[in-house]
This record gives structure tokens, sequence and C-alpha cells, in this order.
């Protein structure tokens, strides 16, 4: 499969997290079905997609939020997908971090809370604990942080990344729509979610549920709909350009229909 295209994994509807960043109440007020993945669900979706397509356990919620999330990494795996994780660690458990630590990740990113407050969850002893087995044993495992540097307390000696924060496509904060036809900076739309109950989403800014592209329960990868909708007009990772683009799903104008 290209490097362009991945699943990301929602394993949960409720994030134990409480990121001001993120709106797991727009998510809550729109999402119907099973607040959990099962391993059988997660297993069906394996068997609707492509060989070798990249899954990322990430989504719309932390994914050790479901316990069965090392089971799932470890069946993803064992399939052969390559796979990149997400995670605040919240839910995590140490043998969760050693049954995982021998599988080649694409990338491994742990969410550290912020000094600044917009990130905030459980940090006691115990997480402390599965933070450090998890940078100790998985050799990719970086650390990141949203809206402000780390808690010093959480990076001691190590490198991290910090991100600002996003709209997510006006779900967070207002913004400006964009006029004229845009497009996404990804190519095709092939960066989509999955949700516990197998309804698939254009993307991971999509938390009010507006692009349904499909669902894995009926339907397999290459029959999702994917094309621009008009999220993407209110997402800080589109672009306005009215020249398609060799290979790319036409993109979408407010006011016209694809």
């Amino acid at each position: 499969m290209p490097d362009s295209s991945w699943l990301e994994i929602t394993t949960a509807i409720g994030c134990p997290n409480t990121c001001a960043c993120c709106p797991q109440d727009v998510l809550l007020a729109a999402y119907r079905g099973p607040r959990l993945m099962t391993l059988e669900s997660f297993v069906m979706i394996l068997d609707k997609i492509p060989n070798g397509l990249r899954i990322d356990f990430s989504g719309f919620s932390e994914p050790f939020a479901n316990p069965s999330c090392r089971k799932m990494i470890l069946s993803a795996d064992k399939r052969g997908h390559p796979i990149a994780v997400y995670t605040t660690l919240v839910g995590a458990t140490p043998g969760d971090v050693d049954a995982i630590a021998g599988i080649p990740f694409v990338e491994f990113k742990i969410h550290v809370q912020d000094r600044n407050g917009v990130c905030r969850f459980a940090t006691g002893e115990d997480y402390r604990l599965v933070l450090a087995r998890a940078l100790d044993v998985i050799p990719c495992a970086g650390l990141i942080s949203v809206g402000g540097p780390p808690d010093p307390q959480l990076c001691i000696g190590q490198d991290y990344v910090t991100y600002p924060t996003q709209s997510r496509s006006a779900n967070v904060y207002p913004v400006q729509e964009k006029a004229g036809r845009v497009r996404c900076e990804r190519p095709a739309y092939r960066q989509n979610v999955v949700l516990p109950n197998l309804d698939v989403f254009l993307c991971c800014m999509d938390y009010g549920l507006e692009a349904r592209i499909g669902s894995l329960a009926t339907q397999r990868w290459d029959q999702l709909d994917r094309r621009g909708y008009d999220i993407c007009r209110r997402c800080e990772r589109s672009t306005v350009d009215n020249t398609p683009l060799p290979g790319t799903p036409p993109a979408v104008a407010k006011g016209q229909k694809p």
C-alpha cells in the first residue's frame, strides 16, 4: 500500500483524559453504537482491508482505554500490517508494554501532559512506571505534547516535540471557512478513521461525525466513498486549489456537489 494510506482505529468512545484541545463532548453527542470495539470487530476490520495497509492506534480517543488494545495490536502485527501508536498510556499496564515491545512500530508517540494545562490526565506513580517502561523497551518511543512544552517532571532527559492546538475543523473553536475549492494536503483522502460500530469517517478532524464514508461492517476498504466534504473547508490541513491532481478524487466547493 502507498505510504499515504492508513486506517486509524478508535478503540473506544469516551476518552478518559480531559484535554481542552479535544472535542470529546462533540463526539459523544454525535456517536451511536457500542462504546468499546470488540476484538471480534477488529478482526473483521482486518479481513476487510488490504494486506500491508498501515494501521494507526489513535483515532478519536486514547487507544488503551479499551482493555483489548494490546490484543488488537498483536493481531495486526501478526497479519503483517505496519503499525503506529499515538497514546497517552493512560489505561496501559506494564504487561501491555512488555507484550508489544518487540513489534517494529512505524511510530510510537507518547502524548504527555503539558505545563500549560491544555492536556491533563492521571499521572500518578503507576502511570509513571508505565511511561518509564515504554521509553525503556520500545526503541522508537518518543514524547510529544500539545499546546505547550511537556510537564518537566515527565520528560527528564528526554527529547520531545510540541505541537500547537488545532480547531479540529471548528469542533474546538470557530474558524473562517475557506472559499473556493479545497483539498486535503494529504493525497486521495486515504487516512480514515474507523469507530467501534465499524462506521468509517473521512479523517481524524471529524469529531462531529459529519463525513461518514462507509462501514467496514458491510464494505471493503476500496469501496469507501473518499472525496472532499464540507469539513475540509474548516480544516487547517486543507488548501485552496482549483487544479485537479492526477489520481486525486475531486475537491468540493461550497454549494457544489461532487
